[in-house]
């Protein structure tokens, strides 16, 4: 497994966040991130990449899809 590791700097670039914002995401402990000198954070693309895709937002189709199929099992009954 290949390990693509961004710098602080590359990783705010390409979240498109402040400084201040991916401090925070750090310190809450939603992003992980390596700190192999105990100084410099490092991020993982992979990590970067699952953050990201975390709690999509379903589309218009797919809520209607949904509420068909709830509707076609309550009226089975």
């Amino acid at each position: 497994m290949e390990m693509n590791f961004m710098t602080f700097e590359a990783t705010m670039e390409y979240l498109g966040v402040t400084r201040g914002t991916l401090y925070n995401y750090c310190y809450r402990r939603l992003l992980k991130h390596y700190k192999p000198t105990g100084r410099r954070l490092y991020f993982n693309k992979a990590d970067v990449d699952a953050f990201l895709a975390q709690n999509p937002v379903a589309t218009a189709a797919e809520i209607e899809e949904e509420a068909r199929k709830i509707v076609k099992k309550t009226t089975k009954k």
